[in-house]
């Protein structure tokens, strides 16, 4: 067993400033304009260190810190001191029953968690405390500096036009922890060993972003809104630590390391959006939606490479404290971060309407309804599985569907209020999707459906009961491998229905 105790440090200093100026040209055109800065410091700093059992040794850590002989004699574990992970069978940690059948159809094991918290207590001492900060250790500093400007102009109650500029200086520095060469090896000799901090890394950019929108009252019941405008994507912190850890077995090789020269996306965004309302229709709003991103942060996921291919993903391997520790001809499995080339584009439609049903003659008029639905397609580029193993540096990134974006996702909510009676019933359902970062390998998030329903009856002016009934369908996450022809479940999730009832009072 492992133990890793952290310390979590964040802090955060803001301080803006604005102007607000009003003018009037005529009785139809007036006008404002608007100024102000932001300048804004991030420190944070995460430490976490690692205290492991000591792995096949017969010798612990006593609480006064002397090392004595383990003793397994009289539990369940007797004559297992000092045995290897290999020879110590699951049936140890096993009661009656041993399996449990899941979804009517597969089996899992079950183990005993009195066993395992029993073996912890036998096993477990401060052997191998590390004395220092961990792999996962870091440390951050940062700031931003924005001003910007923004104008807007009115030609009467019909067009309003806005435009505005945002510059803003990004400024970060980033430590993170490495192995050294001579520590690159099996995980278990990890353990052993202290990592040492990196060199402080920087980051800074200065970006500007402009706003253009346009909006329209095209008539008593249709409003218009035109919008461009540039935003940014800004990476995970992990993607941009410097640490490094190598492990090196001449079989299982691994790397794992921060990227610091990441950079941040930018966005450009494109919308129409029309909104029309009324007292039959209610609210119904189209939103027709663009994007085009320049420099889409990617992660490796762990694709076997050699050491040609990293260079071609814009990595700097002259930025490590430390020989990189694999030849050009060594396969490594590699876990990283990069910025895409090639531009990323997603692009659909949204539709969203609240509609109540006041103009309907006796208690039809309590009914109300409110949907929401989203059609998106998405084109990045990622690395190609198939042209990564076939041993070429070029060409290795391949167009693909964005990682992790459902096309499709609609809810849907039916209700109905009466004096203090009030009932919703919900229903949400999210189109299956890709969830591999690597082109063309087969693994995808099936679809997904959840019906839920909502009571709520007010006794007194501020206290009310509530019942909710969630996911009465039972309905389960569950993840698809295609093999064979055929898709089939390799992992899947079933929270089942769960009851909420309680008594809510507003103060």
């Amino acid at each position: 067993s492992i133990d890793s105790p952290s310390k979590n440090y964040n802090k955060e200093r803001n301080v803006s400033f604005n102007i607000n100026r009003n003018y009037i040209l005529s009785n139809e055109i007036t006008g404002g304009l608007k100024l102000g800065i932001k300048y804004l410091t991030n420190s944070r700093s995460f430490y976490e260190d690692s205290y492991a059992e000591n792995g096949n040794s017969k010798i612990r850590k006593s609480a006064d810190g002397s090392f004595v002989p383990k003793d397994f004699s009289g539990t369940r574990f007797n004559g297992l001191e000092g045995e290897p992970g290999v020879n110590i069978l699951l049936s140890y940690f096993q009661d009656s029953p041993t399996q449990r059948i899941v979804f009517d159809k597969d089996t899992i094991s079950l183990i005993s968690k009195d066993a395992l918290r029993l073996w912890r207590e036998l096993n477990y001492s401060e052997y191998y405390v590390d004395d220092g900060a961990d792999i996962n250790s870091y440390d951050l500093s940062g700031s931003i500096f924005a001003g910007y400007a923004m104008h807007q102009l009115n030609f009467g109650r019909w067009i309003k036009l806005i435009t505005g500029l945002r510059i803003e200086n990004e400024h970060n520095k980033y430590a993170g922890y490495y192995f050294t060469n001579n520590s690159v090896g099996n995980i278990g000799k990890l353990y052993n060993l202290i990592p040492q901090k990196t060199n402080e890394y920087n980051y800074d950019k200065v970006t500007i972003l402009p706003n253009f929108q346009v909006f329209s009252k095209l008539s008593d019941f249709l409003n218009l809104r035109l919008a461009v405008y540039k935003t940014l994507i800004r990476p995970d912190i992990n993607a941009r630590i410097p640490k490094f850890i190598g492990i090196k077995t001449g079989q299982h090789n691994y790397v794992s390391m921060g990227n610091p020269e990441l950079k941040n996306a930018n966005v450009w965004n494109h919308e129409v959006q029309a909104q029309f309302y009324g007292n039959d229709i209610g609210q119904l709003g189209i939103n027709l939606f663009y994007k085009d991103i320049e420099g889409m942060q990617q992660e490796t996921d762990g694709i076997s490479i050699n050491s040609n291919i990293i260079d071609s993903l814009g990595i700097n391997l002259n930025s490590l404290l430390i020989d990189f520790p694999f030849s050009k001809w060594d396969r490594f499995n590699f876990y990283s971060y990069y910025n895409s080339p090639k531009p990323t584009r997603i692009w659909g439609f949204e539709i969203e309407h609240q509609a109540n049903f006041r103009y309907l003659p006796g208690l039809f008029k309590n009914i109300i309804l409110n949907y929401n639905l989203t059609f998106l397609r998405s084109e990045s580029w990622g690395l190609d599985y198939f042209k990564v193993n076939a041993g070429g540096t070029q060409g290795i990134l391949s167009k693909q569907k964005l990682y992790s974006l459902p096309e499709f996702f609609v809810n849907v909510i039916l209700g109905y209020d009466i004096k203090g009676f009030s009932f919703r019933i919900s229903y949400f359902y999210q189109d299956n999707y890709s969830f591999s970062r690597l082109v063309d390998l087969p693994f995808m998030e099936n679809k997904l459906s959840r019906l839920d329903i909502a009571f709520k009856q007010q006794l007194l002016e501020n206290i009310s009961l509530v019942l909710n009934l969630n996911n009465i369908t039972n309905s389960k996450e569950e993840y698809l491998m295609h093999y064979l022809g055929t898709w089939t479940t390799f992992q899947a999730y079933r929270a089942g229905m769960n009851i909420d009832f309680g008594i809510g009072i507003n103060l």
